[in-house]
């Protein structure tokens, strides 16, 4: 289970991208896989991935009809199998 929101964020992109086969995912996208989770609610979904563009994770990936799109990036994806591995050890 993720520690804090912005491990849930960067988990929840993980399986969008992923298992869903989404290309790319938007902030609206994050939160219903989330609450398809039963996950708590993010408290700024937007704060978050703000945050997780700066470190790297995701990176802009142009706009769709429910806002900003965004992609995991190479360091992102690295990031989530290095969680899911320390978890099986």
């Amino acid at each position: 289970s993720p520690k804090n929101q912005s491990e849930k964020a960067i988990v929840l992109a993980y399986y969008l991208e992923k298992v869903k086969g989404m290309d790319k995912f938007t902030t609206t996208d994050l939160t219903a896989v989330g609450r398809d989770a039963r996950q708590p609610k993010f408290t700024n979904i937007s704060d978050t991935v703000a945050k997780q563009v700066q470190q790297g994770l995701l990176m802009g990936a142009g706009d769709t009809e429910s806002g900003r799109a965004y992609v995991l990036t190479t360091t992102g994806e690295e990031y989530v199998e290095n969680l899911i591995n320390s978890k099986h050890e």
